[in-house]
């Protein structure tokens, strides 16, 4: 019983380092996503409204 748990516990935590790093990764193509986006917005306005700023 005890050695199940201890074993649970270190899983949890190899689990919690694993996840930082998904967050990480997850976090950057998020932002390079809202980057693109907000960049194609831009494009739009600048080609639908000229003249307009």
């Amino acid at each position: 019983m005890l050695r199940g748990r201890r074993s649970a516990g270190y899983y949890i935590r190899g689990l919690k380092k694993e996840t930082c790093m998904v967050d990480w990764i997850i976090g950057i193509g998020v932002a390079m996503l809202v980057v693109l986006i907000i960049r194609q917005q831009f494009r739009k306005k600048r080609n639908g409204q000229s003249g307009c700023g």
